[in-house]
């Protein structure tokens, strides 16, 4: 090595250093879903408050994915231009003005300005959506133990913030609780996403830490991988199966993340106790995702999907017939399961159809369930407004859940004429 060249630190790290984009997506993604789900604990007193049906407020948070599903396609372009760097730091700014101006709020307007358009935008830039399109570029033997890593940040977000902003929200109001969730994700955020890198090949490595040759030499151990042009994979029907399995799962999680305190109250709990529940239910995913992750690197994640989806069938039908405290709390672990299997969705993507167009694949099936799953906690709110009763929501989603899991259960490897085996892509 001459004096004059100098071994960048990612280099010289004892330890690969993707695990250290994976440690940033966590916490990123940690108060990133936070900030989506605090809509649930802000849900009943604002309703309280401005007399407001709960189908024109869920509106708001249906509304902020209608627009997420409308720029998705803007985000994958600006990604491949400037890299998940700029995404994520823009996602942070807007969240936090959509944060600090929902304190504002005194008419549906700027309660779907604030909270749906700001942070529904702001809240797509920095976590599933935007993570799921460039983590699989960092890893291919364990690229789903590192989502699943990266993504159980939702749970430490869940049980360490959620329960600190009801907490806010009974003592000072739910205008406090928003402006400090907005200021604590602009000083966390901004900075430690300053290191983001698409891939590791922009910093001179290989993904898995795997060893980089000299000048000439070939890759001996890279892992040979499909290659799939975006037209190439949107004729399978690999891609019209899992988009539309995750459609139908991600339909009834849309509702969930809105009326799950609502849900609780209905059966008797207070507002409190819901969000514990809530935020009991992301701690106990940690440990799920991160060993649903490594289990789902060995075995067909199409087929431990379709268990965790129908495990959260069952789940539901038992909310419905739950009459005590110790059976709510037994939905809340088995449904634990169910949501500790969304990194392995997001992973199977890279192994159908490769690395390279990843991002644009994403981008595509974002749009396309988006679209379809923004109406449902709408649906939820109108028929409890309707009727006073989760019932008719929570048998739906029951049906809905079923329905994904046999499309994940008939998920096979796609066969596209003119795709060949490819080694990954070297930038």
């Amino acid at each position: 090595m001459q004096p004059s060249e100098r071994v960048p630190l990612d280099a010289r790290l004892p330890f690969f250093f993707g695990w250290v984009i994976i440690a940033v997506a966590f916490v990123t993604v940690a108060l990133g879903a936070t900030a989506r789900t605090a809509f649930s604990l802000m849900f009943p007193p604002m309703i309280s408050e401005f007399g407001w049906e709960r189908g024109l407020a869920a509106g708001a948070f249906s509304f902020g994915f209608m627009v997420s599903a409308v720029v998705s396609p803007i985000i994958g372009k600006v990604m491949d231009l400037r890299g998940p760097r700029f995404i994520i730091e823009f996602g942070a700014l807007t969240t936090t003005a959509g944060l600090l101006g929902a304190t504002q709020i005194a008419s549906p307007f700027t309660l779907y300005l604030t909270l749906g358009l700001l942070v529904g935008i702001g809240v797509n830039c920095m976590t599933y959506s935007v993570h799921s399109q460039f983590l699989p570029n960092w890893f291919v033997r364990r690229r789903a133990l590192a989502i699943g890593i990266a993504f159980s940040g939702v749970g430490v977000g869940s049980i360490v913030v959620l329960p600190w902003l009801q907490t806010l929200i009974l003592s000072e109001g739910w205008r406090t609780a928003s402006w400090q969730l907005g200021i604590l994700i602009l000083v966390v955020l901004v900075p430690i996403n300053l290191i983001v890198a698409k891939r590791p090949e922009d910093l001179g490595l290989l993904p898995d830490g795997e060893p980089v040759p000299a000048a000439g030499e070939a890759r001996s151990s890279a892992r040979e991988e499909l290659v799939f042009t975006v037209k190439q994979a949107m004729r399978t029907k690999a891609f019209w199966v899992l988009t539309i399995a995750t459609t139908f799962r991600l339909m009834v999680i849309n509702v969930l993340s809105l009326h799950f305190v609502p849900i609780m109250v209905w059966k008797g709990l207070s507002e409190q106790e819901g969000a514990f529940m809530l935020g009991t239910m992301a701690l106990v995913g940690i440990p799920m995702r991160i060993f649903l992750g490594w289990w789902g690197d060995k075995v067909s994640k199409a087929k431990l999907i379709a268990t965790g989806v129908f495990v959260g069938a069952a789940a539901l039908m038992g909310l419905q017939y739950a009459t005590d405290l110790w059976q709510l709390w037994v939905f809340v672990l088995v449904f634990a399961f169910m949501q500790a299997i969304i990194p392995l969705n997001w992973a199977l993507i890279g192994d159908l159809f490769g690395r390279r167009n990843y991002g644009t694949l994403r981008g595509v099936m974002s749009i396309i369930y988006t679209t379809g799953t923004m109406g449902m906690p709408v649906f939820a709110g109108y028929v409890f407004d309707t009727t006073q009763s989760y019932s008719i929501v929570l048998w739906v989603s029951t049906l809905l859940f079923i329905a994904s899991s046999l499309w994940f259960a008939n998920l096979a490897p796609p066969k596209p004429q003119g795709a060949a085996a490819a080694p990954a892509p070297a930038g």
